[in-house]
């Protein structure tokens, strides 16, 4: 944004250049050399950078306590720290430096005697100079609407993707205390609340596991080949709470003793053992042999930056967390009778619970804050962006006055003269939207590779953003070349 706002600068220096034109003549006279005016442009354009910086201060000390609230973060801005300074001063004379110095050459280059008779000569290095200039501008913003595009497709899709299980009105706790001890009887009791619709316990976060085992055998296994499993003690109805699908076989059951060390397992397990028909083997886990009784449906275990996890499921010893399947629009009063419920047989310690999706949406903060960033950065840029560009459809119109006038004069009409006025600019955004496309398309392909799920990189949302960019900057400069298409030639040629 600072690069795109320093173009600005540049661009506007150069093209208004001719206004002061005879002040480097009448300098040059006086006996200042090239090097003292070059001095002074860069002095100008320090006071402006050193004025912008002092108002920007002020909007940081001002705006930074609601951005912390906006994006969640806990940004700090010590004005008594002298690194704080040191970074302030450094930004500022950078941003001017960079902002003045092309103008400050390129008007200290202007000759008295040229100047004089009226022939500033602002060349052709100057005009591709600001063509190049506010074709980098719209690449940039491009670049940045084609981002904030594809990491909103990605967030949306880890916000809707299907886990393999139901998220929503999913509770757990950690059973702390004497909960494991009174796991039955208190299980039982939540049962019976009409707004609980099953209760199931495990060792670990159903959408973070973090299990992993090598020590895994059925019937077939290479011996040289190790794969690992995510392995995941679990309490009866654990499939029912957390709302998983069973594929083939059955469920583990509390009537069936033999099920203390049967498994389930999920597809991408049966998939990486070869077992097209996975119910009725036998298999060993870490020790423990038992008898496979259901096909449990893909469900994600871990983020979506990895990819689906071959997951075992038996019944644990010990318990972790309890985790509740709640089936009530009045979800505070149902936390209220189930904390109730809780403290009669854990008295010692607080009811804590948390949510499983609002859980869900805590592992992917960074990417969502990203994410905000993202758009309002693209949108400060675009308005960055047509600022300058608004300034200098300006002077390009102001300058083209008298041939618009002869034109008009000739028979064009208010639609030609202006689609004349804002082709030229449309041409150099379309040319920074076609640089933009491979930079965005490579550094977002990069981004998503982190996640093993992933949105497309879609045509259409290049198409979109270039689309947009076009638009955006078709609004800018129209309202200046209309203006021009329809003024009276006869002002514009009365002094010729």
């Amino acid at each position: 944004i600072l690069l795109i706002a320093c173009i600005n600068f540049m661009n506007l220096s150069t093209a208004r250049s001719a206004t002061r034109a005879k002040e480097v003549g009448i300098r040059r006279v006086s006996g200042a050399g090239q090097a003292l005016l070059v001095r002074q442009f860069l002095g100008e354009s320090l006071i402006m950078s050193a004025l912008a910086g002092i108002i920007a201060v002020g909007i940081v000390e001002a705006a930074l306590p609601a951005f912390n609230r906006l994006f969640s973060l806990e940004l700090s801005f010590d004005l008594l720290s002298l690194k704080v300074w040191l970074a302030i001063i450094g930004i500022i004379v950078s941003a001017g430096l960079l902002a003045g110095s092309y103008p400050a050459f390129f008007l200290a280059r202007f000759q008295p005697v040229d100047v004089f008779k009226g022939v500033v000569n602002t060349g052709k290095g100057a005009f591709w100079f600001r063509k190049g200039m506010v074709t980098a501008q719209f690449a940039i913003s491009t670049f940045l609407i084609i981002s904030t595009l594809v990491i909103y497709r990605q967030m949306e899709h880890v916000r809707n993707k299907n886990l393999g299980y139901q998220k929503e009105n999913l509770v757990y706790f950690r059973a702390d205390g004497a909960i494991p001890e009174h796991y039955d009887v208190l299980k039982a009791e939540l049962q019976e609340l009409p707004a609980v619709e099953a209760v199931s316990s495990s060792t670990g976060l159903v959408y973070s596991w973090g299990n992993n085992t090598s020590g895994v055998s059925w019937p077939g296994k290479d011996p040289d080949k190790d794969i690992l499993f995510q392995t995941i003690p679990i309490g009866f109805d654990f499939l029912e709470t957390i709302g998983a699908t069973l594929v083939d076989g059955r469920d583990l059951s509390r009537a069936n003793p033999a099920d203390s060390s049967n498994f389930l397992i999920n597809e991408t397990a049966a998939a990486l053992m070869g077992l097209d028909k996975p119910v009725g083997q036998r298999i060993t886990v870490s020790g423990t042999e038992g008898e496979v009784v259901g096909l449990v449906k893909d469900f994600q275990v871990t983020s979506l930056h990895n990819n689906q996890d071959p997951v075992i499921l038996g019944i644990g010893q010990s318990i972790r967390y309890l985790y509740l399947r709640l089936n009530t629009d009045d979800i505070q009063q149902a936390l209220a009778n189930i904390g109730a419920v809780v403290g009669r047989h854990n008295p010692g310690y607080p009811f804590e619970f948390s949510f499983v999706d609002q859980e869900y949406e805590k592992m992917y903060r960074s990417e969502q804050r990203v994410s905000a960033l993202s758009r309002l950065f693209a949108f400060i840029s675009i308005f960055v962006s047509c600022l300058g560009l608004f300034g200098l459809a300006a002077f390009t119109a102001e300058q083209r006055n008298k041939e618009v006038s002869i034109r008009k004069v000739l028979g064009a009409s208010v639609a030609q003269l202006s689609a004349l006025l804002s082709g030229e600019f449309l041409q150099l955004v379309l040319l920074g939207f076609a640089l933009a496309i491979p930079i965005a398309w490579y550094l977002m392909h990069s981004w998503l590779e982190d996640f093993a799920s992933h949105v497309g990189l879609e045509w259409w949302v290049f198409g979109l953003s270039g689309l947009l960019a076009a638009l955006i900057a078709l609004g800018t400069v129209s309202f200046h070349a209309i203006r021009a298409a329809v003024k009276n030639p006869a002002d514009a040629l009365r002094s010729e």
